[in-house]
């Protein structure tokens, strides 16, 4: 859902993963920079669980999902420059 400059996009859990009330729903947030990524990943990550660190991701983008301290499940995705 785009609304303005906010893009709002949701996510469900894994193929093959369990349902656990929580797991069930991710928000994404799509950061300008690696600057930024970096620093959201670390302020929601405090006192959460990260699912999957930040790294590189084949589909061209710096990526990672974590748990909050509230148990709201969060992905930071970066679009890479094309090279």
């Amino acid at each position: 859902m785009t609304k303005g400059p906010i893009l709002l996009m949701g996510s469900d859990t894994t193929p093959g993963a369990p349902f656990t009330q929580g797991n069930n729903f991710f928000v994404c947030v799509d950061c300008e920079g690696t600057e930024e990524i970096e620093r959201l990943f670390k302020a929601f990550g405090d006192g959460g669980t990260v699912i999957m660190e930040l790294q590189d991701t084949f589909w061209g983008a710096r990526f990672g999902m974590l748990t909050d301290k509230y148990g709201v499940g969060w992905m930071f995705n970066h679009e890479l420059p094309k090279t």
